[in-house]
């Protein structure tokens, strides 16, 4: 099976992208996640310490 990733699909992989850059800068693990909806990003987040002081798992990207 083949999947060929349109303009949309790259910018919503860039932002992901950009997100984890910022972690891996902050001195964490390198991830970020983005959710779409409808062609639009409805959440996005990165792994960082403020989530992982807070102890709130559910913020944190898997």
């Amino acid at each position: 099976m083949t999947f060929e990733f349109n303009d949309q699909d790259r910018r919503f992989m860039q932002r992901a992208m950009e997100l984890a850059s910022h972690a891996e800068h902050e001195g964490e693990v390198p991830v970020g996640a983005v959710l779409v909806k409808d062609g639009q990003i409805i959440a996005e987040v990165g792994i960082s310490r403020l989530v992982i002081t807070m102890r709130q798992p559910t913020r944190r990207c898997k």
